[in-house]
């Protein structure tokens, strides 16, 4: 179609999925298809549309960048070469294959679109998700910007050495990501607002600037880093790994797991616990911020190798709770320690340049203090 103005529609009559449509020309051509059939797009955006049972393969490898391909009715599509946009709102499956491009949206307001992004290779790249129905990624080594207002977004990344998925302030549908494909001293950055379901083994996590929820699965064979974000955080560790929980930006944190990994919380500036269910055999330690009032809950967990607390940043007036039943190696200075409700035996070194509080446990506390 070169035609400046009006549309070209293609009715597919009888053709059937051996045969090919040829799109070619300048401006849109929508095609209708009443069969299974195979269309190969020109440069211009086209539309398709299938009907129920039916299968169009629709192979976009002439359509530029920045062009649109839309796909409706009833039927599914297997998409292949795509480097323009696309957008969905057929009821039946979307399957899409990428080539190389450096920014590719994808709307879905339909059934479920698939997208294998593996050919988004070169570092800059982004996939821009939006609509309402479900979209699954697959083989992303692109950097990822969702606006999708609901549906199940899944996406599973390779591996490289800096990725971002920003997964946008919608709270609706679902988001899940696995990560487990990047490998030590690689680094995933996520932004969001929406619960998130995630899972990793030896890469950095920075969520630092996550909003939502996250419950994360790390299964690290090697020391790996995860910043938690503002909300909550529940953190499953398994693996022979030393785990670092950074809480700077002060979200709540539960930790739990097994394995014989070390498990270190650092930053922390809200309520950290450590489930009863923990049978990790590494050691756990808890390092402090300054905070006004903190409170670090230890569980009925007892496999660790070791239970250690230092409050040492803590300040005159600030107060830490702690609760728990193993053995404990605690140290402060100027804050105020209230073990009233702490089962197991408490050894407590406390430096303290101002008047200090400690109220003892159930069990022992054995205190050495300077200062």
């Amino acid at each position: 179609n070169n035609a400046s103005t009006g549309s070209l529609t293609v009715h597919s009559g009888d053709f059937d999925s051996a045969d090919t449509i040829v799109l070619d020309g300048t401006h849109l051509i929508t095609v209708d298809a009443i069969d299974s059939v195979n269309v190969t797009t020109g440069t211009a955006s086209a539309n398709i549309s299938e009907t129920t049972g039916k299968i169009a393969a629709v192979d976009a490898n002439n359509m530029i960048d920045g062009h649109l391909l839309y796909v409706y009715g009833a039927g599914d599509f297997n998409v292949t070469g795509l480097q323009a946009n696309i957008t969905s709102s057929t009821t039946g499956t979307v399957q899409v294959t990428t080539v190389e491009v450096s920014g590719l949206t994808a709307t879905n307001t339909g059934g479920l679109m698939s997208i294998n992004a593996a050919a988004m290779a070169t570092a800059g790249d982004e996939l821009d998700l939006a609509g309402t129905g479900d979209i699954t990624v697959t083989n992303l080594q692109a950097n990822l910007v969702s606006t999708s207002t609901s549906g199940a977004i899944n996406i599973t990344t390779v591996d490289t050495a800096a990725q971002s998925i920003a997964l946008g302030t919608a709270t609706g549908g679902t988001r899940t990501v696995d990560a487990t494909n990047m490998a030590d001293n690689h680094t995933l950055t996520l932004t969001g607002s929406g619960v998130l379901t995630l899972s990793s083994t030896n890469a950095d996590i920075n969520a630092s600037a996550y909003a939502g929820a996250i419950t994360e699965t790390v299964a690290n064979a090697n020391a790996a880093n995860f910043e938690v974000g503002t909300a909550s955080a529940s953190i499953t560790k398994t693996g022979v790994g030393t785990l670092t929980v950074d809480d700077t930006a002060a979200g709540t944190v539960t930790l739990t797991g097994s394995g014989s990994g070390g498990l270190n919380v650092i930053h922390a500036k809200n309520t950290i616990t450590l489930a009863d269910s923990f049978t990790g055999t590494g050691a756990v330690s808890v390092t402090t911020d300054a905070v006004a009032a903190l409170t670090i809950a230890l569980g009925t967990s007892n496999t660790a190798a070791s239970e250690t607390v230092n409050a040492t940043a803590m300040t005159d007036g600030q107060v830490l709770t702690l609760t728990g039943s193993d053995a404990l190696t605690l140290s402060s200075t100027d804050a105020d320690i209230n073990a009233s409700a702490y089962a197991g035996a408490i050894t407590d070194t406390v430096a303290n340049a101002n008047a200090a509080n400690f109220e003892v446990g159930t069990a022992s506390a054995s205190i050495t203090k300077t200062g």
